[in-house]
């Protein structure tokens, strides 16, 4: 499980990468040095993994982005820092981190970061 999930926080780190370049935020706020790739992203803008008891939280910078039970891989948003929405899970349809086993799935599963299924 912990190794699908660094696995994805990768993903989620080339993404969110991918995604300052395409708005042009090119400068030394988002990323450490002049080479644009995710490996230089600064600490607001990369993706981490904590781990907690029941769950591992997935932040970006500081901020909590989603909650990956540990014993199911089943992925929620968050209602606040550390309460997962399960609604919110069953209505953006997030699955089981199992299932973001390549770049594609990824992409979704970054761009379910910014829904707003209340």
């Amino acid at each position: 499980m912990n190794e699908i999930l660094k696995e994805v926080i990768k993903g989620l780190n080339i993404c969110e990468c991918e995604k300052l370049k395409k708005e042009g935020y090119t400068n030394s706020c988002f990323f450490k040095n002049d080479n644009l790739n995710y490996e230089n992203l600064t600490e607001n803008y990369t993706y981490v993994i904590k781990e907690k008891q029941k769950y591992f939280y997935v932040n970006c910078g500081y901020s909590g982005v989603f909650m990956v039970e540990k014993t199911t891989g089943e992925i929620f948003n968050i209602k606040g820092y550390g309460t997962p929405d399960k609604n919110k899970k069953i209505k953006a349809n997030l699955g089981n981190i199992k299932n973001y086993t390549d770049l594609d799935k990824i992409k979704i599963l970054h761009s379910k970061r910014y829904n707003s299924l209340r």
